[in-house]
């Protein structure tokens, strides 16, 4: 039976309620054509963008290229480092197919949609599915067929995603992961990583969500094509869903994403084709034949009794699509010790999912008891999670006592592969690093409440245990002496880690706080070294830090009364409780602290960062409004190196910020850090828009500040591709849109030489713009876009210039410049073209690359 999937654009909306049948993969004739339009069944859909234009892009890239460039191993492991540490999509794609049967969900890979969007140039497939319908399979099975496409070619990149619930992340993690796995692949783009890597990593910053799109889009154009899987876009947050929806339609490559059913998610996605993924029966029965080889008795039982292909088929039938479904009821047959006994097994099994974690608690119920209490407990833990749990985790969480909630001795640890077993079937095991997981996201929901009734005060449970592994180990009053160190400490001991970043979760999780009070109060007393590892280095929190870090708001004045100070700083850093809780966006924490007496709100770190600096670099807009209306709240303060709250606000685009503290009598909006730079140079520098007109709307704001460099906010617009904001710069009134930096460089200029076509056009359309103006080298905003890329310009001998005469094999758009040049100002060209055939001589005859030069 072939595999029935409904075809569907963004358009038809279809997908809202998706029927499997609606489109036949094998019989209908799906392409392509181009990005804007596809053929399914006979008619036309259109998709809306995603169309070939000029790409703006706005991030600094490496004058030369990446092969010019080749990197050495230190650099790509100082870099991987940088992007996403913590996330790594490939190992999960290598443990999927390790779990995956063979020859499951190839009929996908032999359809003619799957063939027809492999050709085609920015095609998005989007497969929507019920829950355990083989999505993750289906993924891994495309992932493995393009990278098997991409083997022996440097034209082609894959990149994956495969989202976890337990394992949440934010879309710049995403985006972050994405370029990791490019340069983890093609090693040589290291050179176009490289610069925003070293300019965040000097100015102790995080790129922001458009530069990581606009790093990616740069990537994208050293490829023939990039193909992305994106599997289980429904298992990240709402916010991080939306977020990363606008980045890919901000991209160009080729798509195929797979989720549950997201009707409203799906139509933001632009020029998407929809499909429904269901199991095939092919499928069903490569599970069913692969399980039974590991269940020797089950086997035995059904071919003696020529009953297998009846036992299949019943499987398939309450199945109904649903892996996940097939996979619980051969769990529960493998136990059965007759045919009679299997028979009546199939007849009960109910046919959705509730149904068969409610079946699968009955059987945990059935066993012994210290089995049945063990897999019970077992499965608590990995329900309330924030994280996943090794097993080893799991073991010394199940082998403590349960009035110390301590390990007493090492032998009290239970068997790990008899907790998995004992779980019948609802756990598994993922990794080299054991992973403990649910079989499915959907058994967290269905599982929570069954497990209530034994467990009545679940977090309190788990908390006590945390704390107590937190003091057992001694981490909280001792000085680990590096970062290295504590992560070594961390790893060798189980369940410390989850421990160290998540008591403070379960302590608030708590539905009866007094029960645990007096142990975690005990606990704060004791942290008289906690270390912490948030920031480049490692810093030591006393009670009040920690109490603030972790939002256990309930306790700051419990801490405070024993006599800690509201103000007392860590030990390196020199941060306070309001500090570390204005940057961890603890509202609740930062307003209880803004209420005791003594208060210091303006307290600055080590670097000079302040409580408002940190939630204006947020965009914490809420705890940035508690901090400018407490009393003697200095709006104006800067650190170190000059940055003050609305410098911090406007380099990340938190608009909303940005407005709130211009409402702040006193502002200083012109204020300048100590490379000269004002905020509103950093929302034009960095390309955002919204901020960028807030400020420009402030009465008495500075358009044509000039940084030590001399450079203006037009020109750092213009040089990073912005054409949004260069169109609002040249709005502003009086603005010198000819002024030039210490080294002669204008607006003009700058746009020019990296290509940006779109701020090209906005400059040259500007009354009084200096076509002619030269550098301190002598060169022209024309010498410049043809000189200073990646390979030579030509104009050929003629009678009379002849547009058409131009040759260009450029990647980043300088033809369009020059072209542009042509069109705008063909008088200005004619001038500088001087005598035809003849070398101009007023800049070097060769390129900075070693280009051939420019003739006229």
């Amino acid at each position: 039976m072939g595999q029935q999937l409904s075809g569907n654009t963004t358009s038809d909306k279809a997908h809202n309620n998706p029927v499997p049948g609606a489109y036949d993969l094998n019989d209908q004739d799906t392409t392509f054509n181009n990005p804007r339009t596809v053929e399914i069944s006979g008619g036309n859909h259109y998709a809306i963008g995603r169309d070939f234009v000029q790409i703006e892009i706005s991030n600094y890239i490496a004058s030369s290229t990446p092969n010019d460039r080749m990197c050495t191993g230190a650099r790509l492991r100082r870099i991987r480092t940088w992007l996403a540490p913590n996330v790594n999509f490939r190992s999960i794609h290598m443990d999927v197919r390790k779990k995956r049967i063979p020859g499951t969900g190839h009929w996908f890979l032999k359809s003619r949609l799957y063939r027809e969007w492999k050709k085609s140039k920015s095609g998005i497939l989007w497969g929507m599915g019920i829950p355990g319908a083989g999505k993750t399979v289906l993924a891994s099975n495309v992932a493995d067929d393009l990278l098997s496409l991409a083997e022996g070619t440097d034209n082609i990149c894959v990149l994956m995603v495969y989202s976890r619930y337990t394992e949440p992340v934010t879309v710049d993690d995403i985006l972050k992961a994405l370029i990791k796995q490019c340069i983890e692949r093609h090693p040589d783009l290291v050179a176009v990583v490289e610069p925003l890597y070293e300019r965040h990593t000097l100015e102790e910053t995080e790129p922001s969500l458009d530069e990581l799109v606009e790093l990616l889009q740069t990537l994208e154009q050293y490829f023939d094509c990039v193909f992305y899987i994106i599997d289980g876009v429904d298992e990240v947050l709402n916010e991080v869903q939306f977020d990363f929806i606008r980045a890919i339609n901000c991209l160009r490559g080729n798509f195929i994403l797979t989720s549950r059913p997201l009707d409203d998610l799906g139509t933001n996605l632009e020029g998407a084709v929809f499909f429904t993924i269901l199991a095939q029966d092919e499928d069903i029965q490569l599970l069913v034949q692969e399980r039974l080889e590991r269940y020797p008795g089950l086997s035995r039982i059904l071919d003696a009794n020529n009953f297998r292909a009846e036992a299949t088929a019943q499987i398939q039938r309450k199945a109904a699509g649903m892996f996940l479904h097939a996979a619980l009821q051969l769990e529960e047959l493998q136990r059965c010790l007759s045919l009679a006994s299997a028979k009546q097994k199939l007849e009960q099994f109910p046919s959705g999912l509730q149904g068969m974690y409610a079946s699968a608690m009955e059987r945990i119920e059935a066993q012994w008891p210290e089995h049945r209490d063990m897999a019970k407990l077992a499965l608590l833990w990995v329900v309330l999670s924030r994280t996943p749990l090794s097993v080893r985790d799991l073991q010394y969480a199940l082998g403590t006592q349960q009035q110390s909630h301590a390990l007493d001795q090492q032998p009290t640890l239970p068997d790990g592969p008899s907790i998995i077993a004992a779980c019948c079937g609802l756990l598994e095991v993922h990794g080299d690093k054991e992973l403990v997981r649910l079989i499915h996201f959907t058994a967290k929901d269905a599982l929570a409440p069954m497990l209530l009734a034994d467990f009545p005060s679940p977090h309190a449970l788990i908390a006590k245990v945390l704390i107590k592994r937190l003091e057992s180990s001694g981490m909280h009053k001792d000085n680990p002496s590096s970062k290295e160190e504590l992560g070594a400490l961390l790893d060798r001991q189980p369940l410390l880690r989850y421990a160290r970043d998540h008591w403070g979760h379960h302590v608030s999780e708590c539905d009866y706080p007094s029960e645990i009070a007096p142990l975690v109060e005990g606990f704060l007393q004791q942290c008289t070294a906690f270390p912490s590892d948030d920031w480049d280095a490692l810093d030591f929190y006393y009670p009040l830090h920690v109490a603030a870090r972790y939002g256990l708001t309930p306790y700051l004045e419990r801490v405070v009364n024993c006599g800690w100070d509201i103000n007392s700083r860590t030990r390196h850093r020199q941060r306070t409780p309001l500090i570390i809780a204005a940057n961890a966006h603890l509202e609740s924490v930062v307003r209880r602290l803004l209420g005791f007496d003594k208060i210091d709100a303006n307290a600055m770190s080590v670097a000079g960062w302040t409580a408002l600096m940190g939630a204006a670099r947020g965009g914490e807009e809420r705890i940035v409004d508690q901090l400018v209306q407490f009393g003697g709240t200095e709006v104006n303060r800067a650190n170190v190196v000059g940055w003050t709250a609305l410098m911090s606000a406007s380099r990340n685009g938190h608009v909303g910020t940005v407005k709130r503290l211009l409402r702040v009598p006193g502002i200083d909006v012109n204020a300048t850090n100590g490379s000269g730079r004002t905020a509103l140079m950093f929302a034009a520098w960095y390309g955002h828009e919204a901020t960028l007109q807030s400020l420009l709307s402030f009465p008495g704001a500075l358009v044509d500040v000039a940084d030590v460099d001399g450079q203006t906010a037009l020109m750092l617009a213009a040089g990073n591709g912005h054409q949004a904001n260069v169109k609002l710069l040249l709005q502003a009134p009086g603005i010198l849109v000819n002024a030039a930096d210490k080294n002669g460089w204008t607006a003009l200029m700058s746009a020019s030489k990296k290509g940006w076509e779109g701020a090209v056009q906005q400059l040259l359309d500007f009354p009084g713009i200096d076509v002619n103006a030269a550098n301190a080298e002598g060169r022209t905003s024309l010498m410049v876009a043809s000189w200073t890329h990646k390979r030579c310009t030509e104009v050929t001998q003629g009678q009379g210039y002849r547009p058409q005469c131009i040759r260009c094999v450029w990647m980043d758009g300088s033809y369009h410049c020059i072209k542009i040049w042509h069109d705008r100002h063909r008088p200005a060209f004619a001038g500088m073209r001087g005598t035809r055939g003849q070398r101009y001589e007023r800049g070097p005859t060769v390129g900075f690359d070693g280009s051939l030069p420019v003739w006229l």
